[in-house]
């Protein structure tokens, strides 16, 4: 059955590094035998349609021909629609949140450290705030991402998985090119 799947390249078109062009992302998973194929911004967002199977393989797919294909390494993190409507369903902070653009979900490629997530638990960077649920770092930044010190402690180091960041208006866009229904 046909899935609806959400890749985040981690790193693309930040500054002058990773640059793609989102023509030639979409031709790379077009390639790939995906269907559907939209890109959103030129971050590296892109919600295709897949077989299940296809679906379970395709981080490590996309990787390999963007790699392949374009030059450029970039880890890839995946949500199915699903997914990503209950990212959106159950996130946290919601109540603090005045400003979509300093709301930011860290996607994570797997199960973070519990350690990671005990010492988060614990962190006091007020007014900043960070709850970790599954496989998800939501952060409320209201002084601004680069100000926050969140950026600079939710890492790949500290997690122990690869974490990919979206800010709120980007998480709920893709999730409506998705068809995701929190």
């Amino acid at each position: 059955m046909p899935a609806r799947s959400v890749a985040l390249l981690r790193g693309i078109n930040v500054g002058t590094a990773k640059r793609i062009g989102m023509a030639e992302l979409r031709s790379v998973l077009v390639d790939l035998g995906y269907t559907g194929v939209i890109t959103h911004l030129q971050s590296g967002n892109v919600v295709f349609t897949s077989s299940a199977a296809a679906a379970r393989t395709a981080a490590k797919d996309i990787e390999r021909s963007v790699h392949a294909r374009l030059g450029v390494r970039s880890t890839v993190v995946m949500r199915s629609a699903a997914e990503l409507a209950a990212v959106i369903a159950n996130a946290p902070l919601l109540d603090v949140m005045t400003d979509p653009s300093r709301f930011l979900v860290g996607f994570l490629s797997g199960d973070p450290n519990s350690i990671a997530v005990r010492n988060f638990r614990a962190l006091d960077v007020a007014p900043d705030q960070i709850r970790i649920r599954g496989r998800e770092v939501y952060m409320w930044c209201p002084g601004g991402v680069i100000a926050s010190p969140l950026t600079k402690l939710v890492t790949e180091k500290s997690l122990g998985v690869a974490v990919t960041m979206r800010n709120w208006n980007t998480v709920t866009r893709l999730a409506a090119l998705a068809g995701a229904q929190p």
